[in-house]
């Protein structure tokens, strides 16, 4: 059986490190949100992961332990960490004053609407790619994105549905790339990245905040039909995550690759995911405040792996309590 690559693991720990850091950037720095830097970003750490999860994916028997399996690693933590958050934004006063109706029409709307986005639509591009395995790798990139696109022109009068398509199409893409990007890994040169970080240089310009996946979704570029858009994200993405994964591939020594730490955090990147959404986008965003200048910036830096380290440690000592695993974490 063919091992798992330990630097694509190496990876994943850096993407989470970088959307963290996104975060921080958004919520702790003064108009951090329109900064250049959370521009690039939004450009490289979501395709980063995206790709790497494509390269890693493995073809599923769809049955009721598959289902089963989704239900209780993504559904679960999913719904209960929907709870936590709502709780926390809106605190314990409207539990108590709201009718039950009202308390369950705003749990019910942000558990549809929810700050964990990516959960979400990470479930429905494995699901769909499980789905399509019967045809080549080509045939599901292109089939898959052909249904997301018609998902897409179905719901635009659907406010959460056709976000949730417009993250899916994006997210499916980027994940299509990364298994087709497998196949042709080891034929890949210097003169490739070369080429590849030309491409993305020139996609730069495009990096603003306007641009991301957010505040351009489907709807907005049918509207305004600048369709160059979507594509200059998704090459932008898919160019920036193949010159890292060919980079990581030569820079990780077999030390590095081992290392527990990293590896472990490579490995947990969707719990870790889930945590910092409490820690830095409902806790620390209210606790500190930093200047947009070069000091703010660094500091972020600083935070995020403060962030990502306390995360994992946080998960690994809380795993070892059967409820919480299940509940919080998905593990079981």
């Amino acid at each position: 059986m063919k091992q798992r690559n330990p630097w694509l693991d190496d990876l994943k720990a850096f993407a989470i490190y970088l959307v963290i850091l996104g975060h921080i950037i958004n919520n702790c720095i003064i108009n951090g949100y329109e900064s250049r830097i959370c521009g690039i970003l939004y450009f490289t750490h979501i395709p980063l992961f995206l790709v790497i999860s494509g390269m890693l994916v493995k073809d599923k028997p769809i049955n009721t332990k598959f289902l089963q399996n989704l239900l209780l690693r993504f559904v679960v933590p999913y719904t209960v960490w929907s709870v936590i958050l709502t709780t926390f934004y809106l605190g314990r006063k409207h539990l108590f004053y709201d009718s039950l109706t009202s308390n369950v029409i705003v749990y019910y709307n942000n558990w549809c609407h929810s700050f964990l986005w990516f959960i979400k639509v990470y479930l429905i591009v494995f699901v769909l790619w499980q789905i399509l395995k019967k045809s080549t790798i080509q045939k599901r990139f292109i089939i898959g994105t052909f249904i997301l696109v018609i998902f897409n022109l179905i719901t635009q009068e659907n406010k959460i549905l056709a976000e949730l398509a417009s993250l899916s199409l994006y997210a499916y893409t980027l994940f299509g790339a990364g298994a087709l990007l497998k196949n042709y890994s080891y034929k890949l040169t210097t003169i490739h990245m070369f080429i590849l970080l030309i491409f993305f240089a020139t996609c730069l310009p495009f990096a603003t905040t306007s641009n991301n996946y957010f505040e351009l979704p489907f709807s907005a570029i049918v509207t305004r039909g600048n369709w160059y858009l979507f594509f200059i994200r998704l090459i932008a993405g898919v160019c920036i995550s193949t010159i890292l994964i060919y980079c990581g591939k030569i820079v990780c020594s077999p030390k590095l690759s081992h290392n527990f730490i990293l590896q472990s955090i490579g490995k947990t990147t969707l719990q870790i995911y889930l945590l910092q959404s409490l820690l830095v986008e409902a806790i620390l965003n209210r606790i500190v405040s930093l200047p947009n200048n070069y000091r703010g910036y660094i500091l972020a830096f600083i935070l995020a792996g403060i962030i990502t380290y306390l995360s994992f440690v946080i998960i690994k000592f809380t795993k070892k309590i059967k409820v919480c695993n299940f509940l919080l974490w998905g593990s079981f």
